[in-house]
């Protein structure tokens, strides 16, 4: 199976001596490509089957092709892994600027001269640069070690030869640049099928003056063998017809000077020797018999295509310009309004976000004020609920706990002594107590004392309330039972309300005394406005009417 028109690939054929004796197997490389379909096909007669030469054949366009039958091609083993349509070779990378890049540092090593990028910069800058760099690291060309140093050596040299700055990448990406950047360019094409090329490269490439001519006016510089495939495909567009090939494009106005439009123009071409071939053309001063010699295409560039692209590239410049310009301070401007806007958008944000702390401080503020108030109430409504227990078990207390009063002659448990209650009001009411009575008496009778008088004696409850249910004898009272103290007036001595002790047992009370009603609640706790059915703003005095 033979590869499609197209592929680059290796043929094999036995190669005889002059005695009919088989020597060796060839191996020649050729190239299914419409670049030199005559050239090409006659160099396949030899290594073609009738039916592959048929296909080429057919494809170039001839019709009765003259072509002697040969035994079957015998194609190498690594043939068939080339890709179909692309212009590798076997053994080498085949992107773009890899196959670019090889052939620069292939140029090199012939001229022993250095693109203008690595001169400067040591293999840095130049729109070449950074695609040599990546060809370099695909792995193309020699290795870094012997082309560093030679690069190091011969730049450090007086006089050192360079080449133009050559862009990495294929035909079309260049044609891009030159278009999109308004700069001319050259395009250089060889083969190494054609001796003038040797001469070309050693002779016009580096030529001092063509070098500067191209810096100086920014030329985009592209070049290619056209045995590989994106030299092949420029050279097919371009018309090439001969190598070495030197074209110059840049835009021009479309359709004529007056034209708004630009498009790229192939302004001039030039192949064929670049030194004459006898030294009777060596001594003539016409240029159309050294079409690509260095002069040549110097005095072509200076006088004929700079004066007649650089108006044109000028004004292209300077309109873009103008739009870079009007762009930059659109820019700027919508960049402006942005930054407004983002701090509008901000104060907005920051101010609803004040909003929103201020709403919910004063949510929480209410709800805070919620719970306090209903804390204030369910504390009142304890409180209360105390202090009506209390209130009840006084009572009870008042009428099942508390011991009849002894009479002044009485010697039962020892002569009564008077002792007189001091009341939180105010008042005083003496009553006699045995000196062996229980403290606790003396508690439950300063409590009877305290309960408000629309609370008869008559009708004070035979049971303690719930929450004292269990305190149903004077032995069993707690200090919950009471909201005060009682205390000796002097020296004030506290008088405990356990139960323990006795009358007679405390000092100052042995021959009776005075004993004050300390209450441990006295400030009063005003009920929460829900309870109270609202404020009222009288101050407690009576103001007369007019």
């Amino acid at each position: 199976m033979y590869p499609s028109i197209g592929t680059e690939l290796w043929i094999g054929w036995p190669a005889l001596n002059s005695d009919g004796f088989l020597v060796s197997q060839v191996w020649s490389q050729a190239t299914f490509s419409p670049l030199s379909p005559s050239n090409y096909v006659v160099r396949l007669e030899q290594a073609l089957s009738v039916d592959c030469r048929m296909i080429v054949a057919q494809h170039y366009g001839l019709i009765s092709p003259t072509i002697p039958e040969q035994s079957a091609v015998e194609w190498s083993p690594w043939a068939n892994r080339l890709s179909i349509g692309g212009g590798g070779r076997p053994g080498h990378a085949t992107d773009p600027a890899s196959v670019a890049d090889r052939w620069v540092r292939q140029l090199e090593e012939e001229t022993g001269a250095i693109c203008e990028s690595r001169v400067d910069v040591g293999g840095g800058g130049g729109n070449g640069a950074t695609a040599m760099t990546t060809g370099a690291a695909a792995g193309a060309g020699p290795g870094p070690s012997t082309l560093s140093s030679r690069r190091s050596a011969l730049s450090k040299a007086a006089g050192q030869r360079v080449l133009p700055d050559f862009y990495m990448g294929s035909y079309e990406s260049a044609l891009r640049v030159a278009e999109k950047e308004m700069r001319p360019m050259m395009v250089v094409l060889v083969s190494e099928e054609h001796d003038d090329v040797a001469d070309f490269k050693r002779m016009v490439l580096v030529d001092e003056d063509l070098v500067r001519v191209l810096r100086e006016n920014d030329f985009v510089v592209w070049g290619g063998d056209v045995r590989d495939y994106e030299a092949s495909q420029a050279s097919q567009k371009l018309g090439a017809t001969t190598y070495p090939f030197v074209a110059f494009v840049a835009l021009q106005p479309r359709g004529g000077r007056n034209s708004s439009s630009s498009i790229l123009t192939v302004l001039s071409r030039h192949q064929g020797p670049a030194v004459p071939r006898s030294p009777q053309l060596s001594a003539s001063s016409n240029t159309s018999v050294v079409p690509t010699a260095a002069s040549t295409l110097v005095n072509h560039l200076t006088n004929t295509l700079l004066p007649r692209v650089t108006p044109h590239l000028g004004r292209l410049r300077g309109a873009a310009a103008e739009r870079a310009l009007a762009a930059r301070l659109i820019a700027e401007q919508n960049a402006a309004f942005q930054a407004s806007a983002d701090r509008d958008r901000e104060r907005i944000e920051m101010a609803e976000i004040a909003i929103r702390e201020r709403e919910e401080e004063e949510r929480r503020r209410k709800r805070e004020e919620e719970e306090r108030k209903l804390k204030e109430e369910e504390e009142f409504c304890r409180r209360e609920s105390e202090k009506a227990e209390r209130l009840l078990w006084w009572r009870y207390a008042r009428r099942c706990l508390l011991a009849p009063e002894p009479s002044p002659s009485s010697t039962d448990g020892g002569k009564p002594v008077r002792i007189a209650l001091r009341l939180p009001s105010g008042a005083r009411v003496v009553r006699l107590f045995s000196p062996s009575t229980p403290i606790t008496q003396l508690y439950i009778a300063a409590a009877s004392n305290l309960i408000p008088q629309e609370h008869a004696p008559s009708d004070d409850p035979k049971e303690p309330p719930s929450t004292y249910r269990t305190i149903q004898s004077v032995a069993a009272v707690e200090s919950k039972c009471w909201n005060f103290a009682l205390a000796t007036t002097y020296p004030r001595v506290v008088i405990p309300g356990d139960g323990k002790s006795k009358i007679g047992d405390i000092r100052g009370l042995r021959y009776g005394g005075v004993v004050a009603i300390e209450m441990q609640d006295d400030i009063p706790v005003s009920p929460p406005r829900s309870i109270r059915g609202g404020e009222d703003d009288s101050d407690g005095y009576e103001t007369e009417e007019d």
